[in-house]
């Protein structure tokens, strides 16, 4: 849980934690990727937006299995964010 943020610096730091572990080049040795990854699923709640964290849980929820859907190795966020976000951070960080 990330607290102050705004979800553009949540989705940096969640891609810099898939990168980190990426990054580590840990063999898996029960998987059928050699490498272990990371999926994450990002959900958000704004001043503006009042969300209860069970609303927070699923939408994780159902980020991180969109995350797993389009390839593993990802950061994802919820639908209705998502493209916003992450054009934004793709901009501005060099993904």
């Amino acid at each position: 849980v990330l607290v102050n943020v705004t979800e553009r610096e949540a989705l940096l730091a969640a891609e810099q934690i898939r990168l980190n572990v990426l990054g580590l080049a840990m063999v898996h040795p029960q998987s059928i990727r050699r490498v272990v990854t990371v999926s994450i699923g990002l959900a958000h709640r704004s001043p503006d937006h009042a969300k209860t964290v069970a609303d927070l849980m699923e939408e994780a929820d159902i980020a991180v299995y969109e995350a797993k859907r389009r390839g593993r190795n990802r950061v994802c966020v919820p639908a209705d964010t998502r493209e916003a976000v992450t054009a934004n951070v793709a901009r501005t960080s060099g993904w």
